[in-house]
């Protein structure tokens, strides 16, 4: 699994938790987006 995590980590997703849930120890993932659409100039 940590193989997975380094390729997520790159991918720009960040691990914010770590459970467990149903006897299985889980990572809990996130990926910032921008709020701003499509096309829109950047100051």
């Amino acid at each position: 699994m940590h193989e997975n995590l380094a390729i997520y980590t790159k991918l720009g997703w960040e691990e914010y938790d770590r459970a467990e849930q149903d006897g299985f120890r889980r990572v809990f993932m996130r990926k910032r987006i921008d709020p701003r659409p499509a096309g829109t100039p950047t100051e």
